[in-house]
This record gives structure tokens, C-alpha cells and sequence, in this order.
């Protein structure tokens, strides 16, 4: 009994110092801001323009972006076929990918580092992310022109599309 209350103590107490409620309120705003995503991408039909580009991908990006500024956690949207080269995936990240491509029940993982922790949560391609990310050929026009060195397509619906890699620093 001492030994596992020993090992349960020797992997979760570095997570106890991340500081109260960070593990709760990461999780749970990640987990809204992905559901946001789902219910904005599920009322897509039909031809996808810049507007339509600004009332859902967009909101997306920027409630990630004043989460961590009002937290002082760095968060980044990253994938092994990204469209926007600020999303290329680092060493570790792209270890996350290939865990999650060969596992597709793997949700999401909290990792210790350093200096502070690391939530990493997979983003899946809804059908309506299609229209974008499917077909080459069938991608808008503001999308081509945009992103020329373009590699986020070719998705099924299902697949992984990327992950929200989010760093909590240690308090």
C-alpha cells in the first residue's frame, strides 16, 4: 500500500504545484473552445468565403489568444499538415501528432516539463471542415491565394486535423 501511495505521489505531486485550479480551467476552456469550433464549422454549407472564414475560424483563434494572454499561458493550434507556417509543430508536439494519429482514442495528455506544464488536445475534421481542407482542388480561392505553400488538405472527415498545444508555467 506504501509503495502505491508512493508512485501515485512520485507522478502526480509535480502537478499538484501547477497551481490551484489551472489544471480545471485549461481543460475546461480548451474543451469549450473546441465545442465552439464544432457548432460554428457544423452551420457551414456550401460555397466557404472570407466571411464565412471570419465568423468561424477566426473566433476560434482569438478566444485561444485572450485565454492566454488573461492567463500568461502560451498557446498554439498546430499541425503535421499546416496551412499557416506559424503552426508548424516542434520536435515534441510532432511526437504528440504521431501519438494521436496511431492512437485515435487519445484525447488529450498534460506533460511536465521544465519550467511548467503542457496540454496537448486533439482538434478532429468535422465534415463542414471539407470545404477547406478536403479536396485540393475544391479550396477557396482566398484560401489559395492566401496560403500558397498550403499543405492543410486532403483530410477525411474524422481525421486528425491538429492539437491545441498550450503551456501553463510553473508558479
Amino acid at each position: 500500500m506504501q509503495n502505491r501511495i508512493l508512485m501515485f505521489f512520485l507522478i502526480f505531486a509535480p502537478f499538484l504545484a501547477m497551481g490551484s485550479g489551472d489544471f480545471e480551467k485549461v481543460t475546461s476552456e480548451i474543451e469549450s473552445v473546441n465545442n465552439m469550433r464544432e457548432s460554428l464549422v457544423s452551420g457551414v454549407q456550401g460555397e466557404v468565403k472570407v466571411e464565412t472564414f471570419k465568423a468561424v475560424c477566426q473566433p476560434v483563434g482569438m478566444r485561444l489568444k485572450k485565454f492566454a494572454k488573461d492567463n500568461s499561458y502560451k498557446i498554439r493550434q498546430v499541425s503535421h499538415k499546416y496551412r499557416n507556417p506559424k503552426h508548424i509543430p516542434n520536435p515534441e508536439e510532432e511526437k504528440i501528432l504521431k501519438s494521436m494519429v496511431e492512437d485515435k482514442e487519445l484525447l488529450s495528455l498534460w506533460k511536465m516539463s521544465s519550467n511548467g506544464f503542457r496540454y496537448y488536445r486533439r482538434i478532429e475534421v468535422k465534415t463542414a471542415c471539407l470545404n477547406c481542407h478536403g479536396n485540393k482542388n475544391k479550396r477557396p480561392d482566398f484560401v489559395k491565394k492566401k496560403y500558397p505553400e498550403d499543405k492543410a488538405f486532403g483530410f477525411k472527415a474524422g481525421d486528425l486535423r491538429g492539437i491545441y498545444s498550450i503551456f501553463v508555467p510553473k508558479k
